[in-house]
């Protein structure tokens, strides 16, 4: 590893984050570190703490909340979640809505077990607003297209919206109730050493987000 002219990385990383943040920072650090080999093992946050406490990946990029006795976790940056509808759809011109608007429409949710779709109904529950899915799908990309052309509406993170080729397809609306959630980097406590190429992908992860 020495001035980072070769070695391999293992990272875990979300699905959405996968798609969303980290192709534009895997591009920089290929750019800068050729001879590195990286290897991206993209599932939902919770296969990926699971990666990480197996010791089958160096690091996981989750969103957050993630909780394991034998995890480090480091909050790497704070992001809203959006409520998403078609510039058509009866909401498209309120300038933030709630849960109780959303539950009257047909909810387009990420499948159940996904870190996202438990955090959405630990907040229904709180909010006392019945939380009813009209269609579970396996990832926000999916969700986007399916809501752009009418379908139903739904809650993603608003990274995903201005990411997206289809973000003129849709309309990204602050919700009153949502918390802001977070992204961050998950190791294990048993193997706490993190390589400098990680330590490198990390920074640059941080300076991106920035």
């Amino acid at each position: 590893m020495h001035g980072l002219q070769r070695g391999r990385l293992v990272i875990g990383s979300s699905d959405t984050i996968t798609i969303y943040i980290l192709p534009e920072i895997l591009k920089t650090y290929r750019q800068r570190y050729p001879n590195i080999e990286i290897a991206i093992r993209n599932k939902t946050s919770l296969e990926v703490a699971e990666l990480v406490l197996e010791g089958v990946v160096d690091f996981g990029i989750v969103t957050l909340p993630i909780e394991h006795e034998m995890l480090l976790v480091e909050v790497l940056c704070t992001y809203p979640d959006m409520a998403i509808c078609p510039p058509d759809h009866p909401l498209a011109n309120q300038e933030m809505v709630s849960l109780i608007d959303l539950s009257s429409y047909p909810l387009l949710l990420l499948e159940p077990g996904s870190n996202t779709r438990r955090f959405l109904e630990q907040v229904f529950a709180d909010c006392d607003v019945p939380l009813h899915s009209a269609m579970d799908l396996g990832s926000i990309d999916v969700i986007k297209q399916m809501v752009a052309i009418g379908l139903g509406v739904s809650i993603v993170p608003l990274y995903a919206v201005e990411a997206g080729s289809d973000a003129e397809e849709l309309v990204a609306l602050p919700l009153k109730e949502l918390p802001p959630r977070q992204i961050g980097v998950i190791r294990n406590r048993q193997s706490d050493y993190l390589s400098l190429a990680g330590k490198e992908f990390v920074s640059m992860f941080k300076r991106y987000i920035k």
